[in-house]
């Protein structure tokens, strides 16, 4: 059905676990920042239903750029 509309499914491989209200920040900079490898999509909530994410977000960035990571635009 996406495809008959023209647009591309895009799924995510790393699951921040920010939905969960029991999910600190630290754990959710753990989480992505040990599962994330090349070409990974990661998942987080900017809907409400991101208790911690921007109190992780700028940490999680920091520690993946030091892994070399960069971020670019799914297109």
């Amino acid at each position: 059905m996406v495809g008959q509309e023209g647009l591309q499914a895009v799924q995510w491989d790393v699951l921040s676990g920010d939905p969960d209200p029991d999910v600190s920040a630290r754990a959710m900079v753990k989480e992505v920042t040990t599962q994330a490898q090349n070409g990974s999509i990661v998942i987080m909530h900017v809907n409400g239903w991101g208790r911690h994410t921007a109190e992780a977000l700028p940490e999680i960035i920091k520690q993946l750029r030091a892994q070399g990571y960069s971020f670019v635009t799914v297109s």
